[in-house]
């Protein structure tokens, strides 16, 4: 971990912000002083060469040229010298004498010349153009500048750090909503010390919260599973023992019958529980469809001789696609039971299209307000629920699932990225339900 220190997230978008911005005013600040000291440059020497122009016509229009000298020019501040004869060079400056034809810059001191030699008829003229007060305002525009580019950088700075808190503030407050979910200190060290690396601890604490809790939740599971089982399994042995008895009454068969169903229900359920919070990611794997339809069907009804539905199976042996087993059929045989205790019906055709399984079954459908809500948990169950006590009449009645077959089937589809869908038809001659699952 860095030290106590080091820059905090806001202090570094801050900086780098202001950063940018400085480099974006100092190129702008060279630019812009180039380009002013290039203009005045320009312009001595533009002033310098309609000087010379302005001479030469005079020449041509004059017939007694001015002679050698010095002379002040009607530009001001320009000088002239015109050289007749090699003596007259004595009259000018030491840094002016025996100069090539052409433009020249020097520096005497603290002035600033620029300088022109061209020829003429009589010899050759010297320009000098005194662009002291010229450097002057360049070194005054260069102050203000600067004094300027200053000031932007300044600015750009407080504005930056208030960008920058406010990009942070959402950091800082999901730290802290964290924080007051996981308290306590983290079992993995941070690798910075900012908001980033308080976040990172703060989740860290969090998922040791939630692995703590889940390890909690399936030895929880585990231990409930193991305590309703050992019940459940006395009580199914018992039921079927009072079964053999030829001399008890029909209705009292009936009730036996009844609750080894539901001890059966009870069985299936928490076996369904404990294996989605454990089984239910297994890794994908051939398996062949044919045989896990068989194998769901067989399981789905047992041997009990009063089911009236008949399975289709249409998907070929040879069928096969990679999924995870046990998911898969798990989705059977709860399609197949939700068939058997709900439609009302004597087919159950399974066939195969594409990456699509369909379910189809030819009951008396579901009614298109119901349809949206039937993967609901314990929606089937609604309407039961609300009726009057059981009679006589209702205790014949073979026991139904309280509708969390279709509801694991959804689950088991969320959980593998698949999608499971229903069709239905409540017309009469022509009911029936499709259920058409999606495996991607």
């Amino acid at each position: 971990m860095k030290s106590r220190g080091s820059l905090s997230l806001t202090q570094r978008m801050a900086l780098a912000l202001t950063g940018a911005v400085t480099l974006f005013v100092v190129v702008l600040c060279i630019l812009s002083l180039w380009a002013f000291d290039s203009m005045e440059d320009n312009l001595v020497d533009s002033t310098l060469l309609a000087e010379r122009d302005r001479i030469v016509a005079l020449d041509t229009h004059q017939a007694n040229p001015t002679g050698a000298g010095v002379q002040e020019s009607l530009n001001q501040p320009i000088r002239r010298w015109d050289i007749a004869t090699p003596g007259d060079e004595n009259q000018l400056p030491p840094m002016l004498r025996n100069l090539d034809v052409g433009a020249h810059f020097m520096h005497p001191g603290d002035d600033t010349w620029h300088v022109l030699v061209f020829m003429r008829d009589e010899g050759k003229t010297v320009l000098l153009y005194d662009a002291t007060l010229n450097e002057r305002r360049v070194h005054d525009f260069a102050l203000i500048v600067i004094m300027a580019g200053l000031l932007c950088i300044g600015l750009s700075y407080f504005l930056a750090r208030s960008v920058s808190r406010r990009i942070t503030d959402p950091v800082q407050s999901l730290t802290q909503t964290l924080s007051t979910w996981a308290p306590g200190a983290s079992n993995l060290s941070p690798s910075r010390n900012d908001e980033v690396g308080r976040l990172i601890e703060a989740f860290n604490r969090m998922q040791s919260q939630v692995e703590k809790s889940i390890a909690q939740e399936k030895e929880f599971s585990a231990n409930l599973n193991h305590e309703i089982r050992t019940p459940l399994t006395t009580i199914r042995t018992d039921a079927e023992l009072a079964l053999e008895d030829a001399q008890i009454l029909d209705e009292t068969r009936m009730r036996l019958k009844r609750t080894i169903s539901n001890v059966d229900l009870i069985t299936d359920t928490l076996e369904s529980t404990v294996h989605l919070k454990t089984q239910a990611r297994q890794n994908p794997e051939p398996v062949n469809l044919h045989d896990c339809l068989e194998n769901a069907w067989s399981t789905s009804t047992g041997d009990d001789e009063l089911i009236n539905l008949q399975l289709v199976n249409q998907l070929l042996p040879g069928e096969v696609m990679t999924v995870n087993r046990y998911a898969m059929q798990m989705i059977m045989r709860n399609l197949i039971r939700n068939a058997l205790e709900h439609a009302d019906a004597t087919t159950l055709t399974v066939y195969l299209s594409g990456t699509r399984l369909y379910f189809e079954d030819n009951g008396k459908g579901i009614a298109q307000a119901d349809l949206p809500r039937i993967f609901e948990r314990y929606y089937s169950g609604h309407t039961r629920d609300t009726q009057p006590a059981e009679d006589d009449s209702l205790l014949a009645e073979a026991p139904q699932r309280r509708g969390l077959g279709l509801a694991i089937v959804q689950h088991i589809c969320e959980l593998e990225h698949w999608t499971i869908r229903a069709e239905s038809s409540t017309q009469p001659g022509a009911s029936m339900t499709r259920f058409i699952l999606q495996v991607s």
